[in-house]
């Protein structure tokens, strides 16, 4: 049986333990008020973003025409110059054939080139039979300006060629630009106009889009200014689409040097190589180097809101 003694020597070490650890929680509260542990959340190693063409080019032609060709359909793969759409160019044409025979005939120069050496020949000859006495000086001096005019003639003549090499130039332009080509090795994405439509140039639409996927572009604008700072322009980040298993690098080939500065975010831009070609505007995943990753952490609020 327990004596009345032990019972209260047992009480008093009990108490005295119940108010030790009372003591140590207040202790503990007190510390924490003072200087709170920022705790940290654990930033996602991956984020998400699209992949966009690396290029987009909305063409148009230069002057308004009907289409008479439509060689290649929305969803086509082009080359670069490759024939998207053709205007009717029959007239052009005749123009141009026009121009080059002009352009490529020396006629006129060699007509006036033997009319020169004619002119010539005269007043040699009746330069000298003034010399001999048997011409006046009248007749000499006209026969040398008739000379010297056809001279000026085989220049007017040669300036006529040039002009005309200048016109066919042109119109070969203007038959060339009646062909709307793909200045890229790309995709087609949309068709605008077709077989029998009229072109006009001042169309917001233009004529045929076409989109460069092979690099894709993947533009990420989720980044804190923190965690751009940790990425320069030629890093390498891993990527893959959520559907494959495998990981690709791309390059880091842009950096906004504007910050957002409502939301302390700033832009980046990756080009992923794509040879075979996949289509852009699907989503990918890029994987955060560790320390990207670290800077995107944020310090969580402590119980006492500091």
């Amino acid at each position: 049986m327990v004596s009345r003694s032990a019972f209260q020597a047992f009480g008093s070490k009990s108490r005295r333990a119940s108010g030790a650890a009372i003591a140590a929680a207040i202790v503990a509260s007190v510390v924490a008020s003072v200087a709170p542990v920022r705790a940290q959340t654990p930033a996602p190693a991956t984020i998400t973003a699209n992949t966009e063409p690396s290029e987009r080019h909305k063409l148009s032609f230069s002057a308004s025409g009907i289409i008479i060709e439509e060689p290649v359909k929305e969803g086509d793969i082009v080359k670069q110059g490759q024939v998207l759409l053709a205007q009717d160019d029959f007239l052009e044409q005749k123009e141009l054939e026009k121009a080059q025979l002009e352009a490529n005939s020396n006629a006129k120069v060699e007509a006036a080139q033997a009319d020169y050496n004619a002119k010539k020949h005269i007043y040699e000859r009746k330069k000298e039979t003034y010399e001999k006495g048997g011409a006046n000086l009248q007749e000499v001096e006209d026969a040398e300006l008739d000379m010297i005019l056809r001279e000026k003639q085989i220049k007017v003549a040669q300036e006529d060629v040039d002009e005309a090499k200048i016109k066919a130039e042109q119109e070969a332009k203007k038959v060339k630009d009646m062909k709307l080509t793909s200045p890229v090795d790309g995709v087609v994405e949309k068709m605008v106009l077709h077989v029998g439509e009229m072109a006009d140039p001042q169309s917001p639409e233009k004529a045929c889009w076409v989109v460069k996927n092979d690099p894709l572009s993947i533009k990420i604008l989720s980044l804190s200014t923190a965690q751009v700072a940790h990425l320069h322009l030629h890093d390498k980040l891993m990527v893959k689409y959520p559907d494959e298993t495998d990981w690709h690098e791309a390059d880091v080939t842009e950096r906004s040097p504007v910050a957002d500065a409502s939301s302390d975010t700033q832009m980046i831009k990756l080009s992923l190589p794509n040879p075979s070609n996949r289509d852009a505007g699907l989503p990918i995943q890029i994987q955060l180097p560790p320390e990207v990753a670290q800077a995107g952490e944020a310090p969580i609020k402590t119980a006492s809101g500091n």
